[in-house]
């Protein structure tokens, strides 16, 4: 249940809705971290807080780039994360197409997807972290 205290947006993305709010709101949290970007670039950083086990992100576009899946912990320093793509298969740390994919996220601060290697198109990379 989303309280409406806790809520600043409601965004769409491949019919998939994430809670874009500052707080834990429902023991999720998420939002647009890339969004139809054309150039190499960290991005906006999604704070996680620590608390969440597991984030589900969301890359689309038409596009020749990396999307590198990193987090931080408490010093604040990236580093890539193993994520596993939702449709199944071996664990990675990048993606150059478009999917979804799950990843650990136990005692991680902040979540990330940092593009890289771009050439052209567009990119919106999405992230939703849940307990």
């Amino acid at each position: 249940m989303i309280h409406r205290c806790c809520v600043i947006a409601l965004v769409v993305v491949m019919g998939l809705m994430f809670v874009v709010s500052p707080t834990k709101a429902g023991n999720t949290v998420g939002g647009i971290v890339q969004n139809a970007v054309t150039a190499n670039g960290n991005g906006t950083a999604l704070t996680v807080f620590g608390t969440f086990l597991v984030a589900s992100y969301v890359v689309s576009g038409t596009f020749v780039a990396t999307v590198n899946y990193e987090g931080a912990g408490a010093d604040g320093t990236y580093q890539s994360i193993g994520c596993v793509p939702a449709t199944g298969g071996a664990t990675v740390s990048s993606t150059t197409t478009t999917g979804a994919w799950r990843c650990n996220i136990a005692g991680l601060i902040s979540l990330r997807g940092r593009v890289s290697g771009y050439t052209s198109g567009s990119v919106t990379v999405s992230i939703q972290a849940s307990d």
